[in-house]
């Protein structure tokens, strides 16, 4: 079941040191995460994040594990993949394979971001090629009017939750089983205008 995780402050192995660990780390920067990067080469692509990331300059041994909350195994090399994952599985430590997602203990998805807007897209590590389309999609499809929309909608649930002492009454305000709404100029959609009593 696809479910979404906050991954602040956690701490990342990430083996192998070609493109698609290079997409990895370039996703992960924008979660605040600490990242090491196992690795005795890296791809020349690789060099603008280095700064952002512990390179070690080794090849994966068992003793990479210690303290990481997470390790994605992306070598070129699919024996090792798999090895990186039984090792992980034996750790209780989450692992992404590339080299197998679907046995894989958790995914990247692609990623649609603008902000307080996170859209993410998966097909479970079937095909990446298709994420990558359907990502591209949505990020034509998503303007800046439905990120302003979101923002108005957080306002909305604010004011209805300190305006209405109700539990039930302020739970159907907020699903839209009451009649509210919010009038505001730049929503061209759709406008809400509030009807809430005074407090009891």
């Amino acid at each position: 079941m696809p479910m979404s995780i906050k991954v602040e402050g956690s701490h990342f192995l990430i083996v192998g040191g070609g493109r698609i660990a290079l997409k990895k780390v370039k996703k992960l920067l924008h979660f605040n995460v600490r990242i090491t990067l196992v690795s005795p080469v890296v791809d020349q692509a690789m060099d603008p994040v280095l700064q952002h990331v512990m390179w070690q300059t080794s090849r994966y041994d068992k003793e990479c594990l210690h303290e990481v909350d997470y390790v994605i195994a992306a070598t070129n090399d699919k024996k090792l993949n798999g090895q990186i994952q039984i090792d992980c599985k034996n750790k209780k430590i989450p692992c992404l394979n590339v080299s197998d997602g679907r046995s894989s203990d958790f995914q990247i998805p692609a990623l649609v971001i603008k902000d307080p807007v996170h859209i993410s897209v998966s097909t479970q590590g079937l095909s990446p090629g298709m994420a990558k389309e359907l990502r591209r999609s949505i990020e034509h499809w998503l303007d800046d009017e439905w990120v302003e929309r979101t923002i108005e909608m957080a306002e909305l649930r604010r004011l209805i939750k300190r305006t209405c002492r109700d539990s039930k009454r302020t739970r159907k305000y907020i699903k839209g089983n009451d009649t509210f709404t919010l009038s505001r100029p730049k929503i061209k959609r759709q406008q809400y205008e509030i009807r809430i009593g005074p407090r009891e």
